[in-house]
């Protein structure tokens, strides 16, 4: 009957359910068969439904339909005019105030002010990268000082982001010298995050770093702009005869003969944290006797990556154009071992030796 009638209250009740259950989301990659109990699952085949970053929100429209049925509900009972409607009245006007009432919200403590050091066009880093309060300061603090900031507080953490705060974590030197590459870099360390006082000796370490007192933020440093490096462009891949792992370590790749190598390059994806703080670089003509290529820390080939492409995160490993068969890669995990890719350098008509 209440079909027949095209009852709004049936209709809200209905959709209250319904957007409950949406707010579930999609069923996860590995358990498909949850798709028949989850049917934001189906929903995604129609256009733009597969992009949507929080199913869950479908509860504000959940929230939204159990209003109104509420109120289309609390319509049907008044309209009888019984003495015990009153009564559900006031309870319903008791609930309303219960539930609307708020209480005072504790404020956190305002964020701390600094006048940065008259350096020209500097950009600005304030540490511990990875804690939302000082994220969200150092956004409050640029609105006053106006500098590019590479701090940054979103529902999304962009894969470059996670590779700064990681190399932070690690004491990586490259992921500040990157920042400070053709600019100054200006690094506010956070006290209150620092209590051992880990970060400022990490950036007193870096060379060049100028120390320039202290604030109610936190210390204040100072990088000189770095020189950018510049790269020969790579050529085409060579493709290799064979790569083997040596003692589980090293990701040995014989090129089959002597070839001029310009870069080793692989996708790092999502695989920062297991490569190593430090890789190096040897190469061989016999596959015995082994050279030093190529030693450094990885942040940055990690950074640059990240920043060409969000997705595959790209490295590149630069080498001096080096003649040589065999090049070995110390330490290599599994997954590197499977992706490493070895590039000639570009000859002037722009094809690779």
């Amino acid at each position: 009957q209440a079909l027949r009638r095209r009852s709004p209250l049936l209709f809200y009740a209905v959709s209250t359910v319904l957007m409950w259950w949406l707010a579930m989301g999609p069923a996860p990659d590995d358990a498909p068969m949850q798709a028949f109990v989850r049917p934001y699952t189906w929903l995604t085949v129609l256009p733009g439904f597969s992009g949507l970053r929080a199913p869950s929100r479908f509860a504000m429209l959940a929230c939204l339909s159990l209003s109104i049925a509420a109120a289309l509900a609390v319509r049907r009972v008044a309209a009888k005019r019984s003495a015990s409607i009153a009564g559900l009245g006031g309870i319903v006007v008791l609930g309303l105030l219960l539930d609307g009432w708020t209480v005072p919200i504790p404020l956190a403590a305002p964020a701390g002010r600094f006048v940065l050091p008259d350096v020209k066009d500097s950009a600005v880093l304030e540490i511990p990268a990875d804690d939302s309060l000082v994220n969200t300061s150092a956004m409050y603090r640029a609105i006053r000082h106006g500098r590019p900031l590479i701090n940054g507080y979103s529902g999304h953490t962009p894969p470059h982001y996670r590779i700064l705060q990681s190399a932070l974590r690690r004491e990586d030197p490259t992921v500040l010298e990157f920042f400070a590459r053709d600019r100054p870099l200006i690094i506010v360390i956070n006290g209150r995050s620092d209590v051992h006082g880990t970060m400022q000796r990490f950036v007193r370490s870096l060379p060049d770093v100028q120390e320039h007192g202290g604030s109610s933020a936190g210390s204040i440093f100072v990088i000189p702009a770095r020189p950018r490096e510049r790269l020969g462009a790579t050529g085409q891949r060579i493709e290799p005869a064979g790569v083997r792992t040596d003692a589980g370590e090293h990701a040995v790749i014989d090129l089959g003969r002597p070839r001029i190598v310009r870069a080793i390059g692989f996708p790092l994806r999502w695989h920062y944290e297991e490569m190593a703080v430090r890789l190096d670089v040897t190469i061989s003509d016999d596959g015995v006797t082994w050279s030093p290529a190529w030693e450094g820390w990885t942040a940055a080939l990690a950074l640059a990556g990240a920043l060409e492409d969000q997705k595959s995160a790209p490295i590149r490993i630069p080498l001096p154009d080096i003649n040589t068969r065999y090049v070995r890669i110390h330490p290599a995990p599994n997954w590197m071992v499977r992706e490493v890719s070895v590039y000639a350098p570009r000859d002037p008509i722009g094809h690779g030796r």
